[in-house]
């Protein structure tokens, strides 16, 4: 009975921890302690980068893109959103841009914002 309970336990982990998030080690010569995960499955990943403390936004985005480019280089076919966190507060990475984006289709990594998303709405 302990055993089955046991093997139970550890399976409901196993199958949960499958859409976790994953460490990423990024290329960046900043010295300033974050850390970045990648989440998320096909076309709705994301790479969060969160700081101990809030960096100015221009240190934030190069970590952030330099995340972003790990993650590309593992699969470059499915959208990217990356964001930057100090705790549980998002912050800023360009003037009236949330986050940094990437698009197969244009294949690079773009600040993105609110704005964007309603355009894109838009044309749909």
């Amino acid at each position: 009975m302990i055993r089955r309970l046991t093997i139970s336990f550890v399976l409901f982990f196993v199958c949960c921890d499958l859409g976790a998030s994953e460490r990423l080690v990024c290329n960046t010569d900043i010295k300033v302690p974050y850390k970045a995960e990648l989440s998320g499955t096909d076309d709705s990943r994301s790479v969060e980068v969160t700081f101990n403390k809030r960096p100015s936004s221009a240190v934030a985005n190069k970590i952030v893109a330099a995340c972003m480019k790990v993650a590309i280089e593992r699969d470059s076919k499915h959208e990217l959103l990356g964001s930057a966190w100090v705790g549980e507060t998002h912050f800023v990475l360009a003037p009236g841009k949330e986050n940094l984006a990437y698009t197969p289709k244009d294949g690079s990594i773009r600040p993105f914002g609110l704005d964007d998303a309603i355009k894109g709405l838009k044309r749909k």
